[in-house]
């Protein structure tokens, strides 16, 4: 219950801040739209505007199409009364070519002076519904194209947004190759000890023959003993041919 009691009152918590907080607001409805509890970006933020902005479009073209109503309504009122004021001043000269009789003329004449009395009202109304309706209409269309200019203003933002994350991946791969680089370079230091190795190997097998003077010793007795070599098969060669001369004859 403890749990279910926390959750409860941190809900109402951000419930809280969020009917204080615009800022708050906007967050959530980033939040639920795009299913993540990572901070808004200022892209995020420009979009979520533009939405709102054009979330409210029917409204306000419905209290613009209300405001053309009324100018059209008290427009039609205007045409409507001079209309009586018309048909009331005929039966005046009706009621006085008749001779009617001085109440039923006084009656009519005072429904004229009120009607037409209330003519000048109506039109004035008439303007101010007119020049509303119009005011209202032009601020629509304004209202309209800024909108249209806030969402191309959104999506060179998002391009923006993306261009940047192509020169960061672009750095972080230069980086990357620079280490790569420093790295190889770095070897020449196990290059040279394995030519160190490789020297000291050399020099151990030199060292294993023998001394400079032991090895000359040793080259001089295999030459001798080379030639010697070579004067015994000389010989043997010469005794195998006298040989073969004599059972030849």
């Amino acid at each position: 219950m403890t749990i279910v009691y926390l959750v409860l009152i941190a809900l109402g918590v951000v419930g809280v801040l969020a009917a204080i907080f615009p800022s708050v607001r906007q967050t959530l409805r980033i939040w639920v739209g795009l299913g993540t509890s990572k901070a808004t970006t200022p892209v995020q933020r420009v979009k979520d505007k533009v939405k709102q902005a054009e979330a409210k479009i029917p409204q306000l073209r419905e209290n613009v199409a209300r405001q053309m109503t009324a100018s059209q309504n008290a427009t039609e009122a205007v045409e409507a009364k001079k209309k009586e004021a018309e048909d009331l001043l005929t039966e005046v000269e009706t009621a006085q070519n008749m001779n009617a009789s001085a109440g039923t003329q006084s009656t009519l004449t005072l429904r004229w002076q009120t009607a037409s009395g209330a003519i000048a009202g109506l039109e004035q109304a008439a303007k101010e519904a007119h020049d509303e309706a119009d005011n209202a209409q032009k601020e629509l269309e304004e209202a309209l194209q800024t909108i249209s200019e806030s969402a191309d203003f959104a999506q060179r933002l998002a391009n923006d947004a993306a261009l940047a994350q192509v020169y960061r991946d672009s750095t972080a791969l230069r980086n990357q190759l620079n280490d790569l680089k420093k790295g190889l370079g770095d070897s020449g230091e196990d290059a040279k000890a394995v030519k160190d190795e490789l020297k000291t190997a050399k020099n151990a097998s030199e060292l294993s023959k023998g001394s400079a003077a032991d090895r000359e010793m040793e080259e001089i007795k295999r030459k001798a003993k080379l030639t010697t070599a070579s004067t015994d098969v000389a010989a043997a060669l010469a005794a195998r041919r006298a040989a073969q001369n004599g059972g030849t004859k």
